[in-house]
């Protein structure tokens, strides 16, 4: 059995970082959350599950060191769609200094796939930026670079679901490599129990890889109704947001390049969610009823 560990997990109120949260605590470690907002219902469902709920805010480095303190592992995320790009650096330099100070033995960083390819695009731009503090702080470490979430029953893809149409900036027959949210908490929870054996490494994660077509047929199956492919042009979407249209035209041009075979031999504990597994346990009924607008997440 590996060594109980307390584990700070920035971002755990979200997806990713509460399902890190709970693959921690399904492997018998202790769990503390970081959160600006610990009577929010999210915190408060996280504290009913047995994790610790501590404050921690970006703008004060006193108390993410405070929140850091005592604990054997940080698991640390961030996100351009709330403050931009800049502020996402910043807030990971932030965490890397304050567990720095609290002298934290291992910081595992959520990156994300192709990150270290000097791709231009800049919410992955500001993802490598914080790897690379990270390297220079020589702090024990390691990077985690998940692909595309399998996460169709959110607001972007949902109207287009609902008309029967999975839109996506990438032509038809381009594959894309994806993750579960599952499957990244399960693969921290790993990086947690290898400790050492892992410091300085960069891990890209995914457990399938289908082209628009294939997936739109997944999605199609598991949900029972006639879904079709349709490629949006990434100039559509730079008239909304220009970060966005710049990666999709990347993951055209280059694209993710997990190592997926690797992955499964070195980390069967995860179990690597195919995008069938993923689509099976959805409630599609629910999601793609009309009334379900707004209210699937």
């Amino acid at each position: 059995m590996p060594k109980q560990k307390t584990v700070l997990v920035a971002g755990a109120t979200g997806k990713q970082g509460g399902s890190t949260a709970r693959a921690l605590l399904a492997s018998g470690h202790r769990v503390r959350a970081l959160t600006r907002k610990p009577k929010s219902p999210a915190s408060l469902k996280l504290g009913a599950s047995g994790t610790a709920i501590v404050v921690g805010d970006f703008r004060d480095p006193v108390s993410l060191e405070r929140a850091c303190s005592g604990a054997d592992a940080l698991y640390a995320m961030g996100t351009p769609f709330e403050g931009g790009t800049e502020d996402e650096a910043r807030q990971g330099k932030a965490l890397v200094d304050a567990a720095e100070a609290a002298g934290v033995g291992h910081v595992i960083y959520s990156s994300v796939a192709g990150a270290d390819r000097e791709t231009g695009v800049p919410h992955f731009d500001s993802k490598f930026e914080v790897e690379q503090y990270l390297a220079v702080q020589r702090r024990a470490y390691t990077i985690v670079a998940p692909a595309a979430f399998m996460d169709f029953l959110n607001p972007i893809f949902l109207g287009g679901l609902r008309a029967g149409e999975l839109r996506m900036a990438l032509p038809p027959a381009r594959p894309l490599q994806y993750v579960s949210v599952r499957d990244v908490g399960r693969f921290a929870a790993a990086i947690v129990d290898r400790g050492e054996d892992v410091f300085g490494q960069r891990f890209e994660i995914a457990g399938d890889e289908r082209t628009g077509e294939e997936t739109a047929q997944v999605l199609s199956r598991a949900s029972g109704r006639d879904i079709r492919y349709v490629a949006v042009p990434p100039a559509v979407l730079r008239t909304h947001n220009e970060d966005i249209a710049l990666m999709f035209e990347w993951l055209d041009a280059v694209g993710y390049a997990a190592d997926r075979q690797a992955l499964r031999q070195a980390f069967p504990e995860v179990g690597w969610q195919t995008l069938e597994d993923w689509a099976r346990e959805q409630d599609w009924q629910t999601a793609l009823a009309p009334a379900a607008e707004g209210a699937a997440h």
